[in-house]
């Protein structure tokens, strides 16, 4: 089941509750509230994600104290403190919370396709792969960063190791084993896109696997996105 069909089902069970215990005008409130919320959730997130990607882990809670102080100080100054906003305050935080744990949910099955996703959107992502790499890499990074580190990975036993990279407005960036030969596959589709790092091989990759690329770790990068950077390097260890 995915997060989007939980979130609506929450949404609608909060909703149909907020109806049944105080009335039509009783939603049409809550829905005022949140709409007034909405800016400052923008804001919020905007900041939120910048933070990530500027700030080094572990230090992010000075910024966000100092943001969250200022924040109330505005808010405050410019009479959105109302008394009625803190009373529905909480309810609105625990609504929010349950959401988020709602659509967080593990998946407690899964089927190894040998296909292993990354996905980056708006907030940034810093994945490691240990052990063996899958054999298809899906990366994607839709307005923001992601940052995948192979370095420690081990090469799949198959011929290819193929790496599909989606970009829109966003950045990715991955780190293969020094020994590692990487070479374009199909970039066709990448429109004013921004390359960085070296090819091992100058010649675009057939899309038929050959039998003589067995056992050269051969990693094939197809590239699909717009207006977004895509560099691949090579640890030094």
């Amino acid at each position: 089941m995915s997060r989007a069909r939980i979130a609506v089902g929450v949404v609608a069970v909060i909703s149909g509750t907020a109806w049944a215990l105080g009335g039509i005008d009783t939603l049409a409130t809550a829905a005022r509230r949140l709409a007034e919320l909405l800016p400052l959730m923008l804001v919020l997130g905007g900041v939120s994600a910048i933070l990530l990607v500027a700030v080094p882990r572990g230090t992010l809670a000075g910024p966000v104290l100092l943001i969250f102080v200022g924040l109330l100080g505005i808010a405050a100054e410019r009479g959105m403190l109302s008394r009625s906003l803190l009373v529905h305050l909480p309810a609105f935080i625990l609504i929010g919370v349950g959401v988020i744990v709602a659509m967080s949910r593990r998946r407690n099955i899964q089927i190894d396709t040998g296909v292993k996703p990354y996905t980056a959107i708006v907030f940034p992502a810093r994945p490691r792969v240990r052990g063996d790499a899958p054999r298809k890499v899906i990366a994607r990074a839709i307005f923001g960063l992601l940052r995948l580190d192979m370095s420690q990975a081990g090469y799949p036993p198959v011929t290819r190791l193929w790496i599909d990279v989606t970009c829109v407005m966003g950045r990715v960036e991955v780190i293969l084993p020094k020994d590692w030969e990487v070479q374009a596959g199909r970039i066709e589709l990448a429109r004013r896109m921004t390359f960085g790092g070296t090819l091992s091989r100058s010649n675009l990759a057939p899309l038929e696997e050959q039998e003589e690329e067995f056992g050269k770790n051969l990693v094939v990068l197809n590239v699909l996105g717009w207006s977004g950077a895509v560099l691949v390097e090579q640890s030094k260890d």
